[in-house]
């Protein structure tokens, strides 16, 4: 299908424009895939600086898009009411005639804006919201997007009768691995958060047999969470082997993933049951970079143990021997690099935007 075929779309994030930096990138790599499977996509962000909204995003994300709203509403007491209300009232008076939202908070607004005749789907990023909320809501609106297969089992558990699908997250620009030998150094490259814990990585660093490697953290969101990381490094012993960064840009992430041999995903047990695929996951496999990741569902959608990368156990011994082994042998680990190119080749975000829109189209028809 192309822009005369799809419909006008409008993609609601309640999100931070300038900030929330992996939220904003998600929402703007996802707009930019729709653009790019030809849809004419409004992309709908929270405002909070002065800058033009394209220009903005742009510095942020790289990412420019045709078309976006910024809406200035400071949460009020934490909420983002005054927004959700704000964008009620432009959709309304609006020419989109589909909703793609991500906050579940905006439930009782999508279904105002169905009883009127525009047709909405939830963008799910995780198993959100309380559950007596999400029945009373979610029957009324025309389907969900979950972006992991453990998020879609408990949709239909929960919601038998919903339109339900899986659209996991793309990855942008694949690019092969150039390396012509090791740098000796995994990275961790996003959000930092207690559902990606650093710990068991330092702890398999610590273990390992392999002692020159070096762990290279980029996301630290403040100096107390850089100063936290490098207190469990002093801790463990390895200050010399862990070097920790603020969030960057994208162009300054780049220059930093070049110096990486290897991606490191850990995960909490409570987010491999039930969250979202983790964006750092797709870019490692779009900078062409094996990774080694928790096994969880979240992550075998995307990486097959041996492949792409390693799946692990949430042990210290665990880590430590999926660094001793990706490190052992140069040739396998670009074996490893050129299968995670040929994956992210497979999950660009034009081709999953693709498959939302032909879902979206068919609804209406």
């Amino acid at each position: 299908m192309g822009l005369a075929e799809y419909p006008r779309v409008a993609y609601l994030s309640d999100t931070r424009l300038p900030g929330d930096e992996p939220e904003l990138a998600y929402s703007a790599l996802a707009a930019q895939g729709f653009v790019e499977a030809g849809a004419d996509v409004r992309l709908i962000l929270r405002r909070v600086g002065r800058a033009r909204p394209s220009l903005a995003l742009q510095d942020v994300t790289g990412i420019v898009l045709p078309d976006i709203q910024a809406i200035r509403a400071p949460r009020v007491l934490g909420s983002s009411r005054l927004f959700h209300m704000l964008a009620y009232r432009r959709l309304l008076r609006g020419d989109r005639n589909v909703l793609l939202f991500r906050d579940a908070d905006f439930l009782p607004w999508a279904v105002r804006l169905r009883r009127r005749g525009m047709r909405v789907f939830f963008e799910s990023h995780e198993y959100q919201g309380d559950l007596r909320t999400l029945r009373r809501w979610l029957p009324a609106i025309d389907g969900v997007f979950c972006t992991s297969r453990p998020q879609l089992e408990r949709y239909l558990t929960d919601f038998p009768e919903l339109e339900v699908d899986v659209a996991l997250s793309g990855t942008r620009f694949p690019a092969p691995n150039e390396r012509s030998g090791f740098t000796r150094r995994l990275g961790y490259l996003g959000s930092i958060q207690s559902d990606y814990p650093l710990d068991i990585v330092m702890e398999g660093l610590v273990r390992c047999r392999t002692t020159d490697v070096r762990l290279l953290v980029v996301g630290a969101r403040d100096e107390e969470q850089r100063e936290r990381i490098e207190g469990t490094a002093a801790a463990l012993g390895i200050s010399g082997r862990v070097e920790v960064h603020g969030w960057m840009l994208p162009t300054e992430l780049a220059e930093q993933r070049a110096r990486v041999d290897v991606g490191v995903i850990p995960l909490s047990e409570s987010f491999a049951r039930h969250g979202h695929t983790p964006l750092k996951l797709v870019e490692c496999l779009s900078a062409s970079l094996p990774t080694i990741a928790t096994r969880a569902e979240v992550v075998t959608a995307y990486i097959t143990h041996g492949r792409e990368g390693l799946l692990v156990d949430r042990t210290a011994e665990s880590w430590a021997n999926a660094i001793d082994h990706i490190y052992a042998d140069f040739d396998a680990y670009q074996a490893m690099a050129e299968q995670a190119l040929a994956r992210a080749r497979e999950l660009t975000w034009t081709k999953r935007a693709t498959r939302m829109l032909d879902r979206i189209a068919a609804s209406l028809q």
